[in-house]
């Protein structure tokens, strides 16, 4: 995750291996993470992999498009409620050193 996308940071980075994640979820289609968007539609089966979420999201929402914060906590967080597995609470991703 790009943390120098943020002016400043209220938690610490979240603690995440991508590898290691997608073994455990067992993920195989990229798109369900790094998706795409056309006229505010989810355009199925297209992925944006070799883009950075802040290339498409500001740090504060444009129209119906989340800002940055909110793209990557809305992302993981309704999947893990979604699959009840995972880390909701800040502080399970946020840890602290």
């Amino acid at each position: 995750m790009k943390v120098d996308a943020f002016e400043k940071l209220e938690r610490p980075i979240s603690a995440f291996d991508h590898d290691d994640h997608n073994d455990k979820a067992a993920l195989e289609d990229c798109s369900v993470c790094h998706h795409v968007y056309e006229d505010g539609k989810l355009v199925e089966g297209e992925s944006s992999e070799d883009q950075a979420c802040a290339d498409c999201h500001t740090l504060k929402a444009q129209g119906s498009q989340p800002g940055l914060m909110m793209a990557y906590h809305r992302q993981c967080k309704s999947c893990h409620i979604e699959s009840k597995k995972g880390p909701v609470a800040c502080g399970e991703c946020h840890v602290k050193k």
